[in-house]
């Protein structure tokens, strides 16, 4: 450690050792020797004049696994030095899905990755890690892929006794981010700012490479008029008895699978009620020619016996 910090041996002593630290990472075989297994471990030294600075890395399309990447030695007290063996901004596209490395995230209380508090990049200037940072003698950072787009499965349902299942209905789709257009896809087709598509019941379009952090705006064409009431729901959750869904900075799902947006249109049989408005002329039209016809048959036999 000594040599590593470039110090005399006589400025760390054994006494300045405070705790050393084993933690198992993986076993391995057949890397000669005489055992045919070993155990890779991390090495923690907690020393009164030295800390250690681990940075860490979760690959894209990982579940929870961070893998150290990087690791240094500074004395107590000195800035730490941002780790040049991953570049915050670089990408990688995994299963058509593109990532970014955004960021360098610090230690929480038990020495994990800590949540959504990202390290600002002016910090790294001269970084000095806090004495809860310290406790342990090592200090960790961890950074992580970030996907850079999200997609929406747009599915149409139409019901009640009514319900034209055949018919298309029409959609009107507008994405931007920041008050810009921004490029998606509609199936394989790319679109800038706006697209339309029309489904009929059961149909479904998928909108891709939609960025994360833009406002999405999906407006069905008024059907009202036909008779038909207009609702949706997303993912399951928010809905609303509207023609219009806006999901606003939109993010990806942990899962990264798309968020759905389902459009339900239905029209039920208007029953007879008897007498509306519309036929009030006819009545009258049938009462006056009752009416005339009475008058009539009266007049005759008023004649008859006079």
């Amino acid at each position: 450690m000594a040599a590593d910090l470039g110090i005399g041996a006589d400025q760390l002593q054994q006494s300045d050792i405070k705790e050393i630290t084993l933690t198992p990472r993986k076993i391995s075989r057949d890397n000669g020797g005489t055992h045919p297994y070993h155990i890779d471990c991390a090495l923690s030294i907690k020393s009164t004049k030295v800390f250690t600075a681990k940075f860490w890395v979760k690959e894209p399309g990982e579940s929870s696994e961070y893998r150290q990447i990087d690791a240094k030695n500074y004395l107590t007290g000195n800035p730490v030095a941002r780790t040049t063996k991953a570049t915050i901004g670089s990408t990688k596209t995994v299963n058509g899905v593109t990532y970014v490395l955004d960021g360098w995230y610090p230690e929480n209380a038990e020495g994990g990755a800590y949540g959504s508090t990202k390290i600002a990049d002016n910090r790294w200037n001269n970084y000095i890690p806090s004495a809860d940072e310290l406790a342990n003698g090592t200090v960790n950072f961890y950074a992580h892929y970030s996907p850079t787009t999200t997609s929406i499965k747009l599915k149409k349902l139409v019901t009640g006794s009514m319900g034209d299942k055949q018919k298309k209905f029409h959609f009107t789709i507008s994405i931007e981010k920041e008050n810009k257009n921004v490029t998606f896809k509609v199936g394989n087709t790319s679109k800038t700012g706006s697209a339309t598509v029309d489904l009929a019941n059961d149909e479904e379009s998928t909108l891709t490479e939609i960025p994360v952090g833009a406002d999405v705006s999906i407006t069905e064409e008024d059907y009202s008029g036909s008779g038909y009431t207009t609702s949706y729901v997303i993912d399951n959750g928010n809905s609303a008895l509207e023609i219009k869904a806006n999901i606003s900075n939109i993010q990806a799902k942990n899962d990264v699978s798309a968020h759905e947006i389902v459009f339900t249109n239905n029209k039920e049989a208007i029953p007879d009620t008897g007498i509306t408005l519309d036929s009030l002329p006819f009545i009258a039209l049938l009462a006056l020619s009752i009416a005339g016809g009475i008058f009539y048959l009266f007049c005759r036999y008023k004649k008859r016996f006079v």
